[in-house]
């Protein structure tokens, strides 16, 4: 039995991609091409490298380029990671190329001069799930039948509106419509619910654009966003537990549910981190986050330019040494209200 792609698995990172790499040929062909290629930006150059790896092994149409350049196809993918010696010229020519669709991907901190007017997709976990399923090389098969098998109507659709828009939002356009036409196809919507499906692409596309221009602002609107949101948490989320680092806890709660404090400082998690500025994330990447907060000088680092430490606390069952990141207070109160203070103040309202 054929398998296809789900709505959320073709707003995956890796569906998008592998669409515009077709769309941007016929695009080409009709004098409407983007004008150059995205950046992908991944948590960490672990993730980056997997996700290529990934991406080349399954799906065909991708090819990674080291310091020599092979032999591309219009319709494929030039992966190229972002390493610390690349300049800004060397990766606006790579952007520039025009034989094959150029995408650099980046792990951890995004470089400041890439942090222009450039098209950015994000590379999550979810991302990650839908291209290491067992299925996505099956169900990539038959979206590139669909697209080949359909390209002639595509092509008529683009000409259509070939003027509108930037090249990018324009390609993101097409994108949309070519797979609300195919998950049309495959699971025979009704009326009402194509209708849905085709408001909910858009709505994504949007959200893609606005991410994409939020991320060239991000460290301003991430200086701004930090307290808020640790505000917002704590005083709404009815898992998390706020202890004085002096405190025994209880071995039951997982050390990712807990903030520490003590007179100076915050601690949690890495995972707790995520949970918090899980908002924020849309915009940066984990450790770019960390670089920002290390920057001004909410986050401590030890001599050795560690973002975490380990602290020592107690339990029924002895002493655990969990690594954590370090927060100062000082940076995190709003109104002289602490953290603590509002988790009280929650505590009480909810006996």
């Amino acid at each position: 039995m054929e398998i296809f792609f789900e709505k959320g698995e073709m707003m995956s990172a890796s569906v998008q991609i592998f669409v515009l790499a077709f769309i941007r040929v016929i695009l080409e062909d009709i004098g409407g091409q983007m004008d150059e290629g995205i950046i992908l930006i991944a948590d960490d150059i672990p993730m980056g490298r997997h996700f290529i790896k990934t991406y080349v092994a399954k799906v065909g149409n991708g090819k990674v380029i080291d310091r020599k350049m092979p032999k591309m196809e219009n319709f494929e993918l030039g992966f190229k990671i972002v390493n610390t010696g690349m300049k800004e010229e060397q990766a606006e020519e790579f952007l520039g190329k025009e034989d094959f669709l150029p995408v650099l991907v980046t792990g951890g901190v995004l470089p400041s001069y890439l942090r222009t007017q450039h098209f950015f997709l994000r590379i999550r976990e979810t991302d990650m799930k839908v291209l290491d399923d067992v299925n996505f090389q099956v169900k990539m098969q038959g979206l590139k039948a669909f697209i080949i098998e359909n390209i002639n109507v595509f092509i008529e659709d683009t000409q259509k509106a070939v003027n509108e828009n930037k090249p990018y939002v324009r390609s993101l356009l097409y994108i949309e419509n070519l797979l609300s036409q195919y998950y049309q196809r495959y699971y025979e919507l009704k009326k009402e619910e194509a209708d849905e499906m085709v408001d909910e692409l858009g709505k994504f596309t949007e959200k893609l654009l606005k991410t994409s221009e939020d991320i060239i602002h991000a460290n301003g609107d991430v200086r701004e966003e930090i307290s808020d949101r640790f505000f917002q948490f704590v005083a709404t989320n009815q898992e998390l537990v706020m202890l004085d680092v002096n405190d025994e806890i209880n071995p039951m709660i997982s050390k990712d549910k807990v903030i520490w404090f003590d007179d100076e400082y915050y601690y949690l998690t890495d995972a707790m981190l995520r949970k918090v500025c899980g908002k924020v994330l849309e915009l940066v990447s984990v450790n770019e986050l960390k670089a920002i907060l290390r920057e001004e000088g909410i986050l401590y680092c030890d001599a050795s330019g560690d973002y975490s430490i380990k602290i020592v606390v107690k339990t029924q069952n002895g002493e655990k040494r969990p690594r954590v990141l370090k927060l100062r207070k000082l940076y995190l109160t709003v109104d002289g209200e602490c953290l603590e203070d509002i988790y009280q103040e929650r505590e009480s309202n909810n006996d």
